[in-house]
């Protein structure tokens, strides 16, 4: 019985040791965040640099942030879809993106001045909220916003299966 209660002991002292770990780490990720800061890898038009005196941060790189630029003025205008702009920044910059990746850029907020962070990390749908960040943007919140109402104005058809019995479709 002793050594039962030794060992539930210690259990919770290993317990309370990893959660006083967490809490400290949340709260460093949190102060990050209203300093401004990304917490993870740099978005694409941005690289992680080391500083001299050890400390990371992110700046703009001069090539892949010109490439952010094109596409957002390219997709702004509407005459691009997002095959024919894979299609064009492979055949200009001999970058091979998916749709998806593509999809993606035009939707981070990052690039106009906004971080999107997740408040609960397990929970795959918990919301994101925005944050202001303190690096320099590639984009203003104007286009950006114009990429969004291009991107909302193309719809998807819906798929029909009517027509066809189950077992056929």
């Amino acid at each position: 019985a002793a050594e039962k209660f030794q060992f539930g002991i210690s259990l919770d002292l290993a317990n309370y040791y990893s959660d006083a770990i967490s809490d400290n780490v949340n709260r460093s990720f949190e102060q990050k965040i209203r300093k401004g800061e990304w917490l993870s890898k740099a978005p694409f038009g941005y690289k992680n640099v080391a500083k001299a005196d050890g400390t990371k941060d992110i700046v703009v790189d001069e090539y892949t942030s010109h490439i952010v630029q094109k596409v957002f003025e390219l997709y702004a205008t509407g005459a691009f879809s997002m095959e024919l702009l894979c299609r064009k920044v492979k055949k200009d910059y001999g970058i091979s993106w998916p749709k998806g990746s593509l999809g993606k850029l035009l939707k981070n907020p990052f690039y106009h001045g906004t971080m999107l962070i997740k408040l609960k990390k397990d929970d795959k749908d918990a919301p994101k909220k925005e944050y202001p960040h303190r690096y320099s943007t590639l984009i203003s919140k104007s286009l950006f916003d114009q990429v969004q109402q291009v991107s909302g104005a193309f719809k998807k058809k819906p798929v029909k299966y009517a027509g066809k019995p189950y077992i056929y479709r």
